[in-house]
């Protein structure tokens, strides 16, 4: 009230503290203080004095308080409020926290104003006002006819006055209370800022509506397209090397033929070379290949098949 009046007056609380009434118990009529409520000094400020001193810190025109009371000695009857002097020293150095003024609100977005011919755009946003050179830049907008008459129109779209154009919608009409809603896409095919706006055109033909100013529907949107990425270009990748086959394996030859004359029962004895099979054939009366030779304690032999030797004077036939 007094603000109002235009006066700013200061205040200061005496005898705050916290009291008890309804058992009339004490003496003068006071039933009881801090100590009936809380029974000792610590609960007292954790409970009262604290969140009271945090409380008026909140309101700039309040300049202090005072505790009642200190120093109840000469009047016993008192006693049920007494602070002591630690506790009022305690609340002489408290510094409450720094209360942060709450945050201004957003300011509100203000309403799209521009109308033509009772058409009214109630949204109109740009997707993406940074793209490069070649790409789409989309757009959204949402426009009601709030007239009561039928209005035709050329083009209706995102535009600019210097030759880049939607041309989302042409050559129609939009009906009373008709709202359409549309998302549609614009290509630059140069860099630089242009500023985008839905409009409407009432020229006499879309060719006619390229170039010339239309009437505004919204704000501008500025759009910048920058220059296309190029990506550098990679060295192609050399084809792997053939893969050469190994080569065959050497065929393996018998360095000679032990032969022998099955009508002069000429035969061959074999020696089994350790590891070699019991079964083993002993002689042979045909011819063999000889695939190795060995000196072993003065004797030759022949290896005639796998592990298995010939001692070269039991060859009972002639060598080739």
């Amino acid at each position: 009230m007094f603000k109002a009046m235009g006066f700013n007056p200061m205040a200061v609380i005496t005898e705050c503290g916290a009291d008890r009434t309804g058992d009339g118990q004490l003496p003068n009529n006071y039933p009881g203080g801090w100590k009936k409520i809380w029974g000792t000094e610590e609960g007292y400020w954790t409970n009262h004095l604290k969140p009271f001193l945090d409380e008026l810190n909140k309101d700039d025109y309040i300049l202090g308080s005072t505790v009642f009371t200190v120093g109840t000695g000469f009047a016993s009857g008192w006693d049920a409020f007494n602070v002591s002097w630690p506790t009022l020293n305690a609340l002489a150095a408290y510094v409450p926290p720094v209360v942060e003024p709450p945050a201004p609100p957003e300011p509100p977005v203000p309403p799209i104003t521009n109308t033509s011919k009772g058409i009214v755009a109630h949204a109109f946003s740009v997707e993406n006002p940074q793209a490069h050179v070649d790409a789409e830049v989309w757009f959204d907008f949402e426009v009601e006819n709030t007239s009561s008459v039928e209005v035709p129109y050329t083009a209706l779209a995102a535009h600019t006055d210097v030759g880049y154009t939607a041309l989302s919608w042409t050559m129609q009409k939009l009906k009373p209370g008709q709202v359409l809603k549309w998302r549609d896409h614009l290509h630059f095919n140069k860099a630089g800022t242009y500023n985008l706006y839905l409009g409407i055109s009432y020229a006499d033909s879309v060719d006619a509506s390229r170039n010339i100013p239309w009437d505004r529907l919204s704000p501008d949107v500025t759009v910048t397209i920058g220059q296309p990425v190029v990506e550098p270009r990679q060295p192609p990748t050399p084809p792997e090397p053939p893969v050469t086959p190994p080569p065959p394996p050497e065929e393996k030859k018998p360095l000679f033929k032990v032969t022998g004359d099955p009508a002069r029962d000429y035969w061959m004895t074999y020696h089994a070379a350790p590891g070699a099979p019991a079964s083993a054939p002993k002689r042979v009366t045909w011819d063999v290949d000889v695939w190795f030779v060995d000196m072993i304690d003065g004797d030759v032999w022949f290896q005639v098949a796998d592990s298995i030797w010939v001692l070269a004077t039991d060859c009972k036939g002639k060598k080739q």
